[in-house]
């Protein structure tokens, strides 16, 4: 549940002015960043690809660790 709301909190970070569904974002994201291991358009997050929401996780943590290099206060 941490993974996904850091995922969710990060769409929502450098989406704020589109008003869509979470669901869709991610897969939004998925398709931007994976385009060739993301789920279909029309399938249920509960049911996505593991190993396409792992490489999201470590993408997401490699992320943070940069963030955190550049603004130490968020430690």
């Amino acid at each position: 549940k941490i993974d996904a709301l850091r995922i969710f909190q990060f769409l929502k970070r450098y989406q704020p002015d589109v008003k869509k569904s979470d669901e869709i974002c991610l897969k939004e994201f998925l398709m931007y960043y994976f385009p060739d291991n993301h789920p279909p358009i029309n399938e249920n997050l509960d049911t996505c690809d593991i190993n396409a929401l792992q490489k999201i996780r470590n993408f997401l943590a490699m992320k943070e660790y940069s963030y955190r290099q550049h603004y130490p206060l968020l430690q």
